[in-house]
């Protein structure tokens, strides 16, 4: 009996340590796959301030320097390890603008990711494919009277959607030194597919081609309150550098750096059909589909600087306190550039 108690301390006292030298999980990590059976969660929540760019759009539209703040943006990253090398993942955002009076999905996919490299080569590779759920709701955007020369007429984006359906292809490649210093570059493609979940309200309208007609006018004779367009498809890319540094065991900082190219979106059809109405507004129409499919001039291009620190608070949850500035460009009618655009906030991480 005494001999089967000496026994099982010794056994405690050689399997304490190695439970107490246990490494925290490192979400943060730029090359965090799940292992087997591990699910994860990371949730940020934070607060964007920006003001608008001095472009042709917001000239038109009286809005140059305006400034939006607060605008809220929630964030879910998740997945499941089906085995060390092969996981689910997925992404999931939600941007509330009040003084943009725009709201709704920001980011939606979920996809596969595949190590094909682990560790003990002399890098880790990684390959992954997502789809992009844009579809889930429709792109909605109210036709407003701005100071256009050419059509009078501009447009108000309620949400942050383009109502396309695709697909992400991607790879991620670096290394780790020394357990402390983690480099990761991934570059990555979007396509989506050519769709009509676009939809365009004219209840803002008033007036159309300078005539002198109240709108109930056009109404009467055939303007219907909303139509539908179609999207032509369009291919996105992404590409950036992100760098880890383990301060501590249980401390870590980031810093990112990325490149976000958004194409030129164009209008195929407008589903208006003047040959159903009468004039004025059949007179008028045929002007407004040729102004719509010519190319929507609103390309852009992101450059985000990120910078994060990171503390475990038990071997299995992180807190992350971070901070991003976006530099961008775009093409005239872009209504996502901007003279400055920063945000802070917080991630919470957590490991099954």
């Amino acid at each position: 009996m005494r001999k089967s108690i000496k026994l099982a301390i010794a056994a405690l006292l050689v399997s304490a340590p190695a439970v107490a030298n246990a490494a925290p999980v490192n979400l943060e990590n730029p090359l965090y796959l799940p292992g087997a059976g591990n699910v994860y969660s990371k949730t940020s929540a934070g607060v964007m301030y920006k003001t608008l760019e001095n472009n042709l759009i917001n000239k038109y539209n009286g809005t140059i320097g305006d400034a939006q703040f607060p605008i809220w943006r929630v964030r879910e990253q998740l997945g499941v390890g089906i085995t060390d090398r092969f996981a689910v993942q997925g992404a999931f955002g939600y941007t509330a603008n009040p003084d943009g009076d725009r709201n709704g999905m920001s980011e939606g996919r979920v996809g596969l990711i595949y190590r094909l490299l682990q560790d003990n080569a002399p890098f880790v590779l990684d390959i992954y494919a997502d789809a992009h759920l844009g579809g889930v709701t429709p792109m909605k955007m109210d036709a407003m009277n701005n100071k256009n020369p050419a059509t009078g007429i501009g447009f108000h984006y309620n949400n942050y959607t383009t109502g396309q359906y695709g697909v992400f292809g991607g790879m991620r490649v670096g290394h780790t030194f020394e357990n402390k210093v983690t480099f990761g570059l991934f570059s990555e493609f979007l396509y989506t597919l050519p769709g009509d979940n676009t939809r365009i309200t004219t209840t803002g309208l008033t007036n159309i081609a300078g005539l002198p007609y109240p709108m109930s006018v056009f109404r009467a004779h055939g303007l219907p309150d909303s139509f539908s367009v179609n999207l032509k498809q369009t291919w996105d890319w992404n590409t950036g550098l992100n760098l880890g540094y383990e301060i501590a065991p249980t401390w870590t900082t980031n810093f990112a750096l990325t490149w976000k190219h958004h194409a030129e979106h164009t209008i195929t059809k407008v589903n208006l059909d003047p040959s159903k109405m009468t004039p004025p507004t059949s007179l008028v129409v045929p002007g407004l589909v040729a102004g719509l499919t010519t190319g929507m001039n609103d390309a852009f291009d992101e450059f985000i600087f990120g910078l994060s620190v990171a503390k475990n608070l038990t071997d299995n949850t992180q807190l992350a306190l971070y901070a991003e500035y976006t530099a961008d460009n775009g093409q005239w009618n872009s209504v996502n550039t901007t003279r400055f655009k920063g945000e802070i906030g917080a991630r919470f991480n957590v490991q099954f």
